[in-house]
């Protein structure tokens, strides 16, 4: 299979926002990634490819850049070629380049890693004000949410974290 069959294949459509969000494998950075073809051709960004396929070619020492700062986004629309002070340049002027709370990317549920909604959190706030245990709710996350550490939960519900809650 080429790779934009492979990007394709794994795209999930959002009407409301017009991205194409890949939903195969993640980078730390929650960028997609998706191999070239055989294993020795090696992997790409998910946005890298379905640019290359759909626009044309990314000249070396270019960045494909997001217009919605959606990085698991591949719709075409929504790329564009940039150096790395026009990347630099556009995360700055909308804010991503900042640490929470103006940073809305990289918080709550927009966290690329998030494993909780605020709903959830709110939850379980409440569920510690109602007498229930850090301990309960540690075992209703971790067998829900997958969180594992005990830590993370009482952070959370000590408001540490999650603090636009």
């Amino acid at each position: 299979m080429n790779a934009i069959a492979r990007v394709l294949a794994k795209v999930e459509i959002i009407t409301e926002s017009g991205c194409w969000i890949f939903m195969g494998a993640l980078n730390e950075a929650g960028y997609g990634i998706a191999g070239l073809g055989s294993r020795t051709d090696g992997i790409d960004r998910a946005h890298r490819i379905a640019y290359r396929h759909f626009v044309g070619e990314i000249p070396d020492g270019v960045f494909v850049c997001h217009r919605c700062d959606v990085p698991s986004c591949c719709n075409p629309s929504h790329l564009f070629l940039g150096t790395a002070k026009d990347n630099t340049a556009d995360m700055l002027a909308k804010g991503r380049g900042s640490k929470p709370p103006r940073n809305e990317h990289d918080r709550g549920s927009y966290r690329y890693n998030a494993k909780l909604t605020e709903e959830v959190v709110i939850e379980a706030r409440r569920r510690n004000g109602a007498g229930e245990t850090g301990y309960k709710i540690w075992q209703w996350l971790k067998s829900e949410y997958g969180i594992h550490g005990q830590a993370t939960v009482y952070r959370m519900l000590n408001g540490e974290t999650w603090r636009h809650v």
